[in-house]
């Protein structure tokens, strides 16, 4: 009997309702937090730029909606460094009544040497007033580097010949801007109007450059003698080539053995 009291009384609720034209009511459920989905920063030459990052909610906020922010490192072979790369970030965004998008200001630190794309981590937290989008709180920042892979810089170098055995010159190599992985190129001497064995000594091997390392140097011997040379000055070259994180350019650099007989 009490069953059916209940069903009646509910039925004509029901009635009631459409009577006055009431509808029932489902509470909205709240906008979700978007962020971008490949977001990419180009690095500068130095000092720091700002790049805008845009968190936006899918609808307009029904009432206020705050979330926290903070960037992170990543553990990858490809990761940017805070204090190196970028300048961390830690903050609170707040959205008001009708507000749909906010900005971030992340600022990148710029340099000169060569290196590849790295990424950090941007990630949302504690929503209040609204939850996180299907792809969830999280992006990956990546910073574009637009600086060129390094080449050689192969001067000409002048010696003096010397009047008896050999002599150690060095043939410094210089690379046009820094890269932060190592680098390396080979090298052999080649005959020109100085022959090796009489005028200088035959030479071959690899330079290797350190991270950041600018300048590298070919280790060679020029022979002396008191023969006056049929010319005031004779060279050989140095050809480089199969280089790695450097481009290796002409190739050739000169030395020049200058007669003082």
């Amino acid at each position: 009997m009490k069953l059916n009291a209940l069903l009646l009384l509910a039925l004509g609720l029901v009635q009631l309702s459409d009577a006055l034209g009431v509808t029932p009511r489902c509470s909205a459920a709240p906008p979700q937090l978007l962020l971008p989905s490949f977001p990419t920063a180009v690095e500068g030459d130095g000092g720091t730029k700002d790049f805008e990052l845009t968190v936006s909610l899918s609808a307009p906020a029904p009432s206020q909606v705050t979330v926290n922010f903070a960037t992170s490192d990543i553990f990858d072979t490809q990761a940017a460094t805070a204090g190196v790369d970028y300048v961390s970030a830690v903050g609170t965004l707040t959205f008001k009544k009708g507000q749909t998008a906010k900005k971030v200001i992340i600022q990148i630190k710029g340099d000169v040497a060569r290196e590849l794309s790295e990424q950090f981590a941007f990630q949302l937290l504690n929503p209040v007033g609204a939850t996180f989008g299907p792809a969830g709180g999280i992006v990956y920042v990546s910073i574009s580097d637009n600086d060129p892979v390094p080449q050689l810089q192969l001067p000409t170098l002048q010696v003096a010949e010397g009047n008896s055995g050999a002599a150690n010159i060095k043939y410094t190599v210089r690379l046009t801007n820094p890269t932060r992985y190592a680098a390396k190129v080979k090298y052999r001497t080649r005959d020109a109007s100085a022959k090796s064995g009489s005028d200088y000594v035959a030479s071959s091997g690899e330079l290797q450059f350190a991270p950041f390392q600018l300048e590298q140097q070919v280790a060679l011997q020029i022979i002396g003698d008191k023969t006056k040379e049929p010319l005031f000055a004779e060279n050989f070259v140095i050809e480089f080539f199969e280089g790695t994180s450097v481009q290796v350019g002409t190739g050739i650099g000169t030395v020049v053995i200058v007669e003082n007989d």
